[in-house]
């Protein structure tokens, strides 16, 4: 096989993935910390640790709510927590010795980095794939989205980047198919 014919053929998708593992390094890069960030942190790691024991079920009541009575948890509308949960898990399966706090060093900055993944075709569909790959640069370098989506602190933003840009490119998609049928 003739690799750099094959390499002028999918560059596109060379330079997505360099970008992701950036993304990710960038985000990761100053973390030494043996602890979670910051108190929210904590929260989400409770959360995600009761769904781990209890089997993929995050319990209704929280006794650790409404202090000292406890209270019933909402509706959640997508589940940050149980992806988080289920994820862990699957590492569980590649790394034996990873503690829920440990992976989620890794969790957030994984999960903004894969933006570049739809921003990529939502710019490739507009323009073209030089345009979707400095869109798919753009949302991961951007200042505020990686403030938001540091190492060791699993918070929901990077979900809040990810979700709309998957639905985004899916709705882009799906107009262009029609448009050509």
């Amino acid at each position: 096989m003739n690799f750099p014919a094959l390499l002028k053929k999918r560059w596109p998708f060379v330079a997505i993935l360099i970008i992701v593992v950036l993304g990710i390094y960038v985000r990761t890069l100053d973390y030494s910390w043996p602890y979670l960030r910051n108190i929210d942190s904590y929260t989400f790691y409770r959360w995600m640790d009761e769904i781990v024991i209890n089997g993929g079920k995050l319990p209704v009541y929280d006794t650790l709510t409404y202090s000292p009575i406890g209270g019933y948890r909402g509706i959640e509308i997508f589940p940050f927590h149980h992806l988080g949960a289920y994820s862990y898990s699957l590492m569980r399966v590649f790394f034996a010795d990873i503690q829920l706090w440990q992976w989620l060093i890794w969790y957030t900055p994984i999960l903004a980095s894969l933006a570049a993944i739809p921003m990529y075709y939502i710019g490739k569909i507009l323009y073209d794939r030089k345009a979707g790959l400095m869109a798919a640069f753009f949302i991961v370098f951007e200042v505020s989205n990686i403030s938001r989506s540091l190492g060791g602190d699993p918070d929901n933003d990077a979900m809040v980047i990810l979700v709309p840009l998957i639905v985004m490119a899916v709705f882009l998609y799906t107009y262009k198919y029609i448009e050509k049928t």
